[in-house]
């Protein structure tokens, strides 16, 4: 896929962003922490991921992250608060390897922070996987920091644990960093339960189209999975996107999106559908239509397998005010229990 790969390539940088921002919003309420020696253990049933942090640290959710770790701040005064996050996003279509994927990302971080100083860089392992860490300076706001990632690839999906701290602090809590690696989970994608999904708020239902075709393998609530806007006249961006918000698809053929409202319908994948989305056909075979989305429609590729349907896709075109710039918007969602 054209788009994807550009979100693949833009995966290490943003971890490394997510680590230097400040702190954003409690993290939602999917994951569940438990006691262990000293260590919380967060766990995020929708995402499938489980991993252990300081009982002392606080859990965030940053933009572009599943979730944010910050240590405490050593005083009032304190500027900045060494962190932990995970970023996770979808390869799917490009059969890039664990090596090209290193590559790729080396490349991009050096032609952002052309002082990067690399300290250590080679194979390791997450949740038994092969992976690839690396421990490298570089400067950001002013600040000299110390960054350790660690990423690999399972099932066409990239994990990236990130550590940033000043470059003094490093030490203090590299260790917190090591139990992350050491108790990171990969437990897979916790699909819907098609026998009792989950409703939203009772709300007055809106008419459906007699025609609509409705699939109740979809039918559910699904969670934001990543978003991101390409604009008309080139380059794209990262939207921040709380992972709490949920599209629901009902069995009626109506959708309930926060406050907004309409129908949906399972169709086709046509040649052209893969022209107008600017991408080379993958594999998905069907297309989600949501109408009545953003006062228009969004449509996007049904990424299945022959026993579950596990992610579906919101295209759609936007224009200023919404976004600063004409583009369109590409937003994933993936079936969720929680």
């Amino acid at each position: 896929m054209k788009k994807s790969h550009a979100l693949a390539i833009l995966l290490v940088l943003l971890a490394f962003a997510a680590g230097c921002a400040s702190p954003g919003q409690n993290a939602p309420s999917t994951s569940s922490d438990k006691k262990e020696q000293g260590f919380l253990v967060y766990e995020d049933k929708a995402y499938g991921v489980r991993m252990g942090y300081a009982a002392d640290w606080q859990q965030k959710e940053q933009e572009g992250t599943i979730v944010s770790f910050l240590s405490p701040k050593s005083s009032s005064s304190d500027p900045f608060q060494e962190n932990i996050n995970l970023v996770m996003n979808d390869l799917s279509g490009q059969q890039i390897s664990l090596d090209d994927y290193t590559t790729a990302s080396l490349e991009t971080l050096r032609g952002v922070f052309p002082d990067m100083a690399v300290g250590e860089s080679g194979s390791t392992t997450l949740d038994g996987n092969p992976a690839h860490k690396i421990v490298y300076t570089a400067k950001a706001g002013g600040a000299n920091l110390k960054v350790m990632q660690a990423w690999t690839i399972k099932d066409d999906i990239s994990y990236v644990l990130t550590y940033t701290a000043e470059e003094a602090a490093f030490p203090d809590y590299v260790g917190v960093m090591q139990k992350a690696m050491d108790t990171f989970e990969i437990l897979g994608i916790q699909l819907q339960n098609q026998q009792e999904p989950a409703q939203p708020p009772k709300q007055e239902p809106m008419k459906q189209e007699a025609n609509l075709n409705v699939d109740q393998a979809l039918v559910g609530r699904w969670r934001i999975y990543s978003e991101a806007i390409y604009y008309d006249e080139g380059g794209n961006d990262w939207l921040n996107s709380p992972s709490s918000r949920m599209l629901y698809l009902n069995e009626d053929g109506t959708w309930d999106f926060g406050d907004s409202g309409g129908t949906w319908e399972v169709n086709d994948v046509t040649p052209e559908d893969w022209a107008r989305w600017d991408i080379g056909s993958y594999g998905p075979t069907r297309k989600i239509v949501l109408n009545n989305w953003n006062k228009g429609t969004a449509d996007g590729p049904i990424e299945e397998s022959a026993s579950r349907v596990d992610f579906v896709w919101a295209i759609y075109h936007v224009d200023p005010p919404t976004a600063t710039w004409p583009g369109t918007i590409w937003m994933k969602f993936g079936h969720t229990s929680s």
